[in-house]
């Protein structure tokens, strides 16, 4: 009888085992799945944070074709305004050509032209 106690004993020890092992189990998928939320969490607010990054780098190159727009405008009318003024420079000597021609045939020298087209030169310069 007492072999039988001794077995019974064991079996109830090895339940009462079981039941702690199912019980540290339990403990460590719980712990596993809070690690799993946790993961899935950072996830989602890493997911969220690289569509707001997105988002801020679309802006910033729209923004950088503007600037490259509005640049390449600039320097379309920076040389427009440039042309213009060689045009204007080519006229305002030939004008001075014309003006000292005629005064070179009335026999006129008047130093102001001279003196006019000499400053006109050292400005454009």
């Amino acid at each position: 009888m007492s072999s039988i106690l001794s077995k019974e004993q064991k079996i109830l020890d090895e339940i009462e085992n079981l039941k702690n092992e199912n019980n540290d189990l339990g403990k460590e998928l719980v712990s596993k799945e809070l690690i799993i939320e946790n993961l899935n969490n950072s996830n989602i607010q890493l997911s969220t944070e690289n569509t707001e990054l997105k988002k801020s780098n679309q802006n910033l190159i729209t923004n950088c074709q503007q600037l490259l727009s509005t640049n390449q405008t600039y320097e379309t009318t920076i040389q427009n305004q440039q042309k213009k003024i060689k045009e204007k420079e080519i006229l305002i000597k030939e004008y001075e050509r014309v003006i000292s021609n005629i005064l070179d045939k009335l026999n006129i020298k008047d130093e102001s032209v001279a003196n006019t087209s000499e400053s006109r030169t050292i400005n454009t310069k």
